[in-house]
């Protein structure tokens, strides 16, 4: 499937987290990590959130 990274970019910048993007697109924030990854782009976390320790 070929989602809107571009749309992705867009939204990163806003501030949205993995998981609103992932929504946007229609795809798993898993996919939406993955992006940023190859993209060398740190998390956006929401207000409030905190890392899951391993």
């Amino acid at each position: 499937m070929i989602y809107d990274w571009e749309k992705a970019g867009v939204l990163y910048r806003q501030g949205e987290s993995d998981g609103a993007i992932s929504r946007e697109l229609g795809c798993t924030s898993k996919a939406v990590g993955n992006w940023r990854k190859r993209m060398g782009l740190p998390p956006n976390y929401q207000q409030g959130m905190q890392k899951r320790k391993p």
